[in-house]
C-alpha cells in the first residue's frame, strides 16, 4: 500500500476504488505470543576473508519481541533452525515438539521427514553453568549416521562437551550399531579445543584433580580413535588444539577448501601435549608431521594441511557433508566386521605404544600442567587473548 500511495501522490497512476473491502483481507498478525515467528534473511555481510554471510533475524508476531539474531554462512533450513535452537533452546524445543513447520523444513532441506527414521535425535540438558543447551544431533543419511557437535557455538571442549561425546556414542552403539559415522561441527567452527575458561583454573588447582580430569579427557578421544565402525571427520571450519585432535583420531578427514585454520598450540600456551595424543597423531599423520605440529604450534591453511597429510581431501563447504557421507558409505554393509578387525590390526602398534610407553609418561602430566612456569604461561596467554588479567 505504501508504494501505491507514493505513485498516486506523484500522479503516476490513477487511483481506483478497491475491488475488495479492507476487511476481506486476512490479518496474519497473531494476538498471542508464541503462535508465529517472522523470519528475515539478509545477505551481503562480507567477512575479512571475503566470505559472504547471511543475517537471520526473527520477531515474535504477537509480542514483537526479537527471538533470533544470528549470522550463518548459508541460509539453509538446517542452518536457520540450528541458529534458532542454539539461541532459544527451550522455545525451539517447544516449536519442534509441536511440529511447528519443522517437518516441512526438513523435507525442503533434503533431510527427510521428522516422522521417519531419518529424523535427527534432539536432546536437551542442563550445562555446568546452569543454562539449558542441546546435546549433539544424530541424523541418518542413508545408512550413515551424521553426528553434529552442538555443545556450544565454538564446540569448546569442556565437561559438557565430553559428556556429549560419550552420550552420542552410547546412542550410536545402541541405535545405529551398524552405521558408519560422520562427525562434524556447525557454522565455521569444527572445534576450538579445550575451553580455557574452565581448564586454566583447573590447572591452577590441585594436581590430583588434574590427573582425574585427564583420565576422563583421554577416554573421550580413545573412544573415538578405537570405534569399530568407519569414522569420517567433516571438518567444516576452524579446528585448533584438542579440536584438531578430535578430527585427527577419525579414520578419514575431509575439510573445507577455505575459511578455516588448523593448529596445535598447546606447547605455546603452557600445556604439554599428552603422549597418548602424540602417538595418535603419529598414527594419523606420520611421526615427522606429528612432531612438527605438536612442537612448533604453527597455524595451517586447508591447502597446507592437505599437503602435510593432516586432511585427506578438500571440498567446498556445500559439498562437505555429501562427500564425507560418500566416503563413510564406501565400506559395504556386510563387511563391517572385517573393517573393525583390520582397523584394530592397523592400530595395534599404536595401541601397544600407548599402553606401554605413552600412559606411563603421561603420569607426569599433572606436574607439567600445574608447575609455576606453566601457570605463568597460562596467565600470559589469557591476558593476551582476553585483554584482561587472569581471574584465577
Amino acid at each position: 500500500m505504501t508504494v501505491h500511495r507514493i505513485l498516486v501522490r506523484h500522479g503516476l497512476i490513477e487511483p481506483r476504488s478497491r475491488r475488495r473491502r479492507r476487511s476481506d483481507y486476512p490479518r496474519w498478525q497473531r494476538q498471542v505470543p508464541m503462535q508465529l515467528w517472522q523470519l528475515d534473511i539478509v545477505g551481503g555481510l562480507m567477512l575479512a576473508d571475503s566470505t559472504e554471510c547471511k543475517v537471520v533475524t526473527g520477531v515474535d508476531d504477537g509480542s514483537r519481541f526479537c527471538v533470533l539474531a544470528a549470522v550463518v554462512v548459508r541460509a539453509t533450513g538446517w542452518a536457520v533452525c540450528l541458529a534458532s535452537i542454539t539461541q532459544n533452546s527451550r522455545t525451539s524445543y517447544y516449536m519442534m515438539s509441536h511440529a511447528y513447520g519443522w517437518d516441512d523444513v526438513r523435507r525442503r532441506s533434503g533431510l527427510g521427514s521428522d516422522l521417519t527414521p531419518a529424523a535427527p535425535t534432539w536432546r536437551f540438558r542442563t550445562d555446568p553453568y546452569g543454562g539449558t543447551s542441546m546435546s549433539w544431533t544424530i541424523d541418518r543419511w542413508g545408512r550413515v549416521a551424521v553426528v553434529m557437535m552442538t555443545t556450544n557455538p565454538l564446540n569448546a571442549q569442556n565437561r559438557a562437551f565430553f559428556a556429549d561425546l560419550h552420550e552420542a556414542f552410547d546412542r550410536l552403539e545402541r541405535d545405529h550399531a551398524d552405521s558408519p559415522v560422520v562427525l562434524t561441527g556447525t557454522g565455521t567452527r569444527f572445534s576450538a579445543g579445550l575451553d580455557l575458561g574452565e581448564h586454566f583454573p583447573l590447572f591452577a588447582g590441585d594436581r590430583a584433580d588434574v590427573a582425574s580430569w585427564f583420565r576422563d579427557y583421554r577416554a573421550t578421544n580413545m573412544r573415538l580413535f578405537s570405534y569399530p565402525r568407519p569414522t569420517v571427520a567433516a571438518v567444516n571450519g576452524h579446528a585448533f588444539a584438542g579440536g584438531l585432535i578430535t578430527a585427527a583420531v577419525c579414520d578419514y578427514r575431509v575439510a573445507v577448501t577455505d575459511g578455516a585454520r588448523f593448529g596445535l598450540n598447546e606447547v605455546a600456551i603452557g600445556i604439554p601435549m599428552p603422549a597418548v595424543y602424540v602417538r595418535m597423531l603419529a598414527y594419523a599423520w606420520g611421526e615427522s608431521v606429528a612432531a612438527r605440529t605438536c612442537l612448533l604450534g604453527e597455524i595451517f591453511s586447508p591447502a597446507q594441511a592437505h599437503t602435510l597429510g593432516m586432511v585427506h581431501e578438500l571440498v567446498s563447504a556445500e559439498e562437505l557433508l555429501e562427500r564425507a557421507v560418500a566416503v563413510a558409505d564406501q565400506t559395504p554393509e556386510d563387511c563391517l566386521e572385517q573393517y573393525a578387525f583390520t582397523k584394530r590390526a592397523c592400530q595395534a602398534s599404536a595401541l601397544r605404544d600407548i599402553a606401554e610407553l605413552a600412559d606411563p609418561l603421561d603420569g607426569e602430566l599433572p606436574e607439567g600442567m600445574t608447575s609455576d612456569q606453566a601457570r605463568h604461561a597460562h596467565r600470559r596467554y589469557w591476558e593476551q587473548l582476553k585483554g584482561s588479567p587472569a581471574p584465577w
